[in-house]
């Protein structure tokens, strides 16, 4: 099956908030630091001068990896 990416402005919409901390339930090493609603509330208290997106990763309907960037 066809690995699809997309890039969404800061962390994503609701939906992805939500499939995003279904895959962290799904993985038993995850740590609290791996969650959307972590980095939510990074990007509103420590990010200053800096823009987030996201990246992710899709298999047919469901979300198998996210990657979080920073940039100036």
């Amino acid at each position: 099956m066809t690995l699809d990416v997309s890039t969404h402005e800061g962390i994503g919409h609701d939906a992805l908030v939500d499939a995003w901390d279904e895959l962290a339930t799904r993985d038993p090493d995850a740590t609290v630091f791996q969650r959307a609603r972590w980095l939510k509330n990074w990007e509103a208290v420590l990010g200053g001068q800096r823009s987030m997106r996201t990246r992710t990763f899709h298999r047919g309907d469901e979300l198998v990896g996210l990657l979080v960037e920073t940039r100036e």
